[in-house]
């Protein structure tokens, strides 16, 4: 790091529910130097005297315009939030059997006869707009700050900045995430940049690094298994890892495939939401306005603290949640304007939320056969009730013989904010578990009674019956990747003219097994690379003659790079990428990085 020259890398954790920014100096990759940013605008426009390591993930608007965001949000103020949610339609609401689970906070966004459908989004706003409108907040907070941090050096600093997304996610997600950033300012200074990483790598970055400093190098063993269980707002996202080196410097790998699922603590709040509409009457509640039930109101805010003090072992536990002006009425506990919540209601408002993340756990420790310890991490990780409960599940479940040890370490709601920096310093996870299979629309032989006719077309160059219905995979899932490296399959173009540009149709899979065909309902597009063929040299051009004319080919080799939460093609020839590639998904666009 030292023969680098001298930056700021800064984490950016966007939430479901709360944002965090921490930073750091490359020249200082110590745990212990990340710097938090913890105060926020208030009310009246001026930063107060909070001192908080994250904002809410909140904005509202007037007149269609951006107006405050975050703790500038009084009480019943009309706000959006849970937006990110809505940036990913492929990532799995829960896992396992949603016939245990209560409708996805995918479906409360879009039901506008729901008290909660503020949660929704404005009228004439994708999600990624409205991302990106508040993370336009966020960026001229930070920088503001980082002004007075650093008022002489800042201008000429250069900025990595990290932004985190959940494990689950798609690709397409990622990338919205990612240009969301970049049009809220986010890497729109020349010697800018981003990347991403996904948030239980990020944690993991942090905790096990920050462990390691506390308490020495004694404190893992080569070929320990750790899982790390991200609890959020919105998901939940899991990952077991490795430690394959210890000395001299930590380095995990992914164990297994992670896992995870909007299973977050955002879906206990809208079980308590339908509970208050039932006992209070469907009617009652729909004629509520964001005053009474959005996070903001003295009803969410009363609930979100009785959330955080709920416990397992203290049935005696009780909560008075004030619900306004209402009829008494004692067979549903509410009285004198207060909705009495006893620990079995907290159970069962816990219970679906719980099974899931259970499921996941029991899921990941499977796999991973021998775990030593699970991770507990994010804002939700930070209930006793989950804590204890899954300490239960250790200890009872099918896994006690492991003996495995549940884990909460220090500074849990910063940690991936903080853990994004560190990867941006370099990381400790070196090798990564692909998460689907990864391959190309090319071209095959014709094999009669397997291809269908409509699929077949004449190639003049090899004077062979194809198939264009065809997927060949090159990166199968479950494969362990090493940091950098590179999958590679061959593939060619012929043409009656030199074509000046050539486009790659990716696809994925997330079966145990791809099928090769393009009709099967379990590969879906993953999206598109053009690359320009201006700059190929004529060299790259086979050249031959026939009755009709002439022909020509060319042969390249389709490489694909993954990290944490990003993903790289690009068309090589001769160990050199020609021309520029753009990455499509779902009409969003990032161009390719080549070199």
């Amino acid at each position: 790091m030292s023969s680098e020259r001298h930056r700021l890398i800064v984490g950016v954790d966007f939430g479901t529910t709360y944002t965090g920014i921490a930073y750091l100096h490359s020249q200082n990759t110590d745990a212990n130097e990340i710097e938090i940013i913890s105060s926020w605008p208030g009310r009246n426009g001026m930063v107060d005297n909070r001192t908080l390591e994250k904002v809410p993930t909140e904005i509202s608007y007037h007149v269609g315009t951006p107006k405050e965001w975050g703790y500038q949000l009084a009480a019943g103020t009309h706000r959006y939030g849970c937006f990110k949610l809505l940036l990913d339609g492929r990532t799995p609401q829960r896992p396992g059997s949603l016939a245990d689970a209560p409708p996805s906070y995918d479906t409360i966004m879009m039901d506008s006869g729901n008290a909660n459908a503020e949660l929704g989004l404005p009228p004439g706003r994708s999600a990624s707009t409205v991302t990106s409108d508040f993370l336009r907040f966020v960026y001229t907070h930070l920088m503001d700050k980082l002004q007075q941090r650093m008022p002489k050096t800042l201008q000429s600093t250069p900025i990595h900045f990290v932004l985190t997304t959940p494990a689950v996610w798609s690709h397409e997600a990622q990338n919205a995430t990612s240009q969301a950033a970049r049009r809220a300012g986010f890497g729109s200074r020349g010697t800018d940049s981003i990347s991403m990483v996904s948030e239980p790598e990020a944690a993991a970055s942090y905790y096990l690094k920050d462990m390691h400093l506390q308490y020495g190098a004694d404190i893992f063993s080569e070929g320990e298994k750790i899982v790390i269980c991200d609890c959020g707002g919105g998901t939940v996202d899991l990952i077991t890892y490795t430690v394959k080196q210890v000395y001299p410097v930590l380095q995990l790998e992914e164990a297994v495939v992670s896992e995870g699922g909007k299973c977050g603590s955002t879906a206990i709040d809208r079980a308590f939401l339908q509970m208050v509409r039932e006992r209070v009457g469907p009617a009652t509640f729909a004629n509520w306005t964001s005053k009474r039930t959005g996070r903001g109101s003295n009803m969410m805010q009363a609930f979100e603290s009785a959330k955080r003090s709920f416990q397992a072992n203290d049935p005696s536990q009780t909560w008075y949640i004030p619900v306004g002006i209402v009829p008494n009425n004692p067979t549903q506990q509410i009285e004198d304007g207060e909705m009495v919540l006893e620990h079995d209601d907290m159970e069962n408002l816990f219970d679906a939320t719980m099974k899931s993340i259970i499921r996941l756990l029991n899921s990941q420790v499977t796999k991973a056969k021998e775990v030593s310890s699970i991770l507990l991490v994010g804002g939700f990780g930070e209930s006793e009730y989950l804590f204890s409960k899954i300490q239960e599940w250790t200890v009872d479940g099918p896994h006690s013989r492991l003996g495995i040890k549940v884990i909460r370490p220090r500074n849990s709601w910063s940690a991936i904010a903080r853990g994004a920096c560190l990867y941006g310093a370099g990381g400790v996870v070196k090798s990564r578990r692909l998460k689907h299979h990864y391959g190309v629309a090319l071209g095959i032989k014709f094999v009669p009674g397997k291809h269908l006719e409509t699929d077949s077309y004449y190639c003049e160059w090899t004077g062979q019956k194809m198939t264009n219905d065809n997927i060949s995979w090159f990166a199968n899932k479950g494969r362990l990747v090493k940091e950098g490296e590179e999958m590679v399959i061959d593939a060619f173009w012929t043409s009656r003219t030199k074509l000046s540009a050539v486009n790659i149709e990716l696809w994925s899979c997330s079966a145990a097994n791809a099928p090769t065909s393009k009709r099967s309902t379990e590969v879906v597009t993953l999206g598109r690379v053009d690359c320009s063929l201006a700059m190929l040299p004529a060299s790259a051009w086979q050249v031959k003659s026939d009755g009709l004319g002439t022909q020509y080919r060319a042969d390249f080799k389709v490489v694909m790079q993954i990290s944490s939460a990003s993903l790289i093609f690009k068309l090589v020839y001769q160990g050199k990428a020609y021309g520029t590639g753009v990455m499509s998904f779902n009409n969003v666009s990032e161009h390719v990085k080549q070199k």
